[in-house]
């Protein structure tokens, strides 16, 4: 997805994507990446952002029209706190409170 730490992938076992449709996409990866950056590692540059979290690891890249994340954990278990974690801070943040992230499961 980008070049922020690629070398996490290779440990994850559990992974889901979600896009979420907005054109605040630039904002809204900045408000995520600055607010983690209070509490766990988090690295963003331009449209790429990267949050590690002690279970895992995610993703985000924005467009003029989408925000993609991609979260990876070793197991299922992490993973769904991750997503739980970045969907209610999303929800938060997002001033358009239609957008819903919808995970899907990754091979």
């Amino acid at each position: 997805m980008n070049t922020i730490d690629k070398e996490k992938v290779a440990i994850a076992e559990s992974c889901k994507t979600a896009i979420a449709n907005t054109n605040d996409a630039q904002r809204l990866l900045n408000r995520l990446c600055k607010h983690f950056s209070h509490k766990v590692m988090v690295k963003w540059e331009n449209h790429l952002g990267f949050i590690e979290f002690t279970m895992g690891v995610c993703y985000l890249e924005a467009n003029d029209a989408s925000l993609h994340f991609r979260c990876e954990a070793k197991n299922e278990l992490d993973l769904e706190e991750i997503i739980d974690t970045i969907d209610s801070h999303f929800k938060r943040f997002a001033d358009d409170k239609d957008i819903a992230l919808i995970w899907n499961k990754q091979p």
